[in-house]
């Protein structure tokens, strides 16, 4: 009868499989499977491509508050206070776009700068009067008990008039809008043309002769 595996003549690293005798030290090692080394490059390269989105969405926001939209007419203003409650809340961003005095109309909300204040208001026209000078608006507050205290006249040619409001979006206004922001968006502009540029030079096929 043939030794008992492990018994005189073979090492314990022998193993008999039919007739021939393999040993473990002849055994090639398992090797990783190459998918899953990928997986760590391509989950970087997933976050650099939201990341990258994301900061040019908010280059291009910050530039068209900045720069396309008052080409075109169109004003922001946040809301600060309660006073034009519930129409507008707090935090509220009001979209302005500016109308002729002559055509202003009452129940309108205008974004204007009351007389001897330095900020600005956006508050409801209650009445409008006729004078020599030309319109005088009476505004008021729609959360107000009574209309505000000065009269404005209406010395410019176009007041901007409330078209929209967006719910809760004054505040990334004031904050996109904020001189350390705006740096961080010019920076973040010069390097995505920069990358962008040389994304195309690389791209471009290299001529062999």
């Amino acid at each position: 009868m043939p030794p008992p595996a492990g018994g005189p003549g073979r090492g314990p690293d022998t193993v008999t499989v039919g007739t021939a005798a393999l040993s473990a030290e002849n055994v090639p090692a398992s090797r990783p499977c190459p998918g899953r080394r990928r997986k760590p490059r391509r989950l970087s390269r997933g976050r650099w491509l939201v990341g990258t989105t994301l900061t040019a969405f908010v280059v291009a926001l910050s530039m068209t508050v900045a720069v396309v939209a008052p080409l075109l007419g169109i004003g922001f203003s946040s809301v600060l206070t309660g006073s034009m409650r519930p129409a507008h809340a707090p935090g509220d961003l009001l979209i302005t776009y500016p109308v002729t005095v002559n055509d202003l109309k009452e129940g309108q909300v205008i974004v204007f700068t009351p007389p001897d204040e330095n900020a600005l208001f956006a508050h409801r026209i209650a009445s409008i009067q006729t004078t020599a000078a030309g319109p005088v608006l009476v505004t008021k507050g729609d959360a107000n008990p009574a209309p505000d205290a000065w009269r404005l006249a209406a010395s410019g040619p176009r007041i901007p008039v409330v078209v929209a409001s967006l719910p809760q979006l004054g505040s990334a206004l004031s904050w996109l809008q904020s001189p350390p922001v705006r740096s961080i968006n010019v920076a973040l502009l010069g390097l995505l043309l920069t990358a962008a540029s040389v994304i195309g030079i690389l791209r471009q096929p290299v001529r062999t002769a």
